[in-house]
């Protein structure tokens, strides 16, 4: 009797997926180069984005964030208005200011009575 042999069956402890995967490639220096070039963008975006904040209000912005984030928390400020709120100024005195009572002239000097005789109105003739 002659017996046929069949192949044998592939290792079933081995799956496709981990035969087929390639080890992962270390990060290349192009890749560092790319990074830095990218976080200087955000760094420029940060900048102009700073420069519309009000000077009074930029310490309100956190300074122990992520760029990224820090980008974010400045755009979601400016959407809620934070930094477009006016500032509200004092309003000054608009009263008229009290002059000093008029001096009995008798009781001043001559150079007084004659300073104050110039700045009255003419006399009529």
């Amino acid at each position: 009797m002659t017996t046929q042999t069949t192949p044998a069956a592939p290792d079933a402890t081995t799956t496709p997926a981990a035969v087929q995967t390639p080890p992962a490639a270390p990060a290349v220096p192009a890749d560092a180069a790319r990074i830095a070039a990218l976080e200087s963008q955000l760094a420029a975006v940060e900048t102009a984005l700073l420069a519309e904040v009000p000077p009074n209000l930029k310490a309100l912005v956190p300074s122990g964030l992520p760029i990224g984030d820090r980008i974010g928390w400045i755009q979601q400020a400016k959407a809620s208005g934070l930094f477009n709120a006016p500032t509200a100024v004092p309003t000054t005195d608009v009263r008229k200011s009290v002059s000093p009572m008029a001096a009995e002239l008798a009781q001043l000097p001559p150079t007084a009575r004659m300073a104050a005789a110039y700045g009255s109105a003419p006399a009529s003739k």
